[in-house]
């Protein structure tokens, strides 16, 4: 995964839900991916729920052969503890 390691939580929210859009539109059956945590989400989440939504969606994109999404929908914007 192009996942930095120095302390990222997840991404920022504007390339989170970017890359959410992304995942959506790649799929062929319309599958519903997990909602990003972003806008009230971001803002009542702790980093520890940022993180393990995170860690569900990259399950979830790895899974169905998208995982190339983060790289580009990211661009290195991430949020770090």
């Amino acid at each position: 995964m192009p996942e930095p390691t120095n302390n990222a939580i997840c991404p920022n929210p504007p390339e989170w839900a970017k890359l959410h859009t992304a995942a959506i539109a790649a799929t062929v059956d319309g599958e519903i991916f997990l909602k990003p945590l972003i806008l009230a989400g971001w803002a009542f989440s702790s980093d520890g729920a940022k993180r393990k939504r995170w860690v569900e969606t990259v399950a979830r994109l790895r899974e169905r052969g998208l995982e190339h999404l983060i790289e580009s929908e990211v661009e290195g914007a991430w949020c770090r503890g």
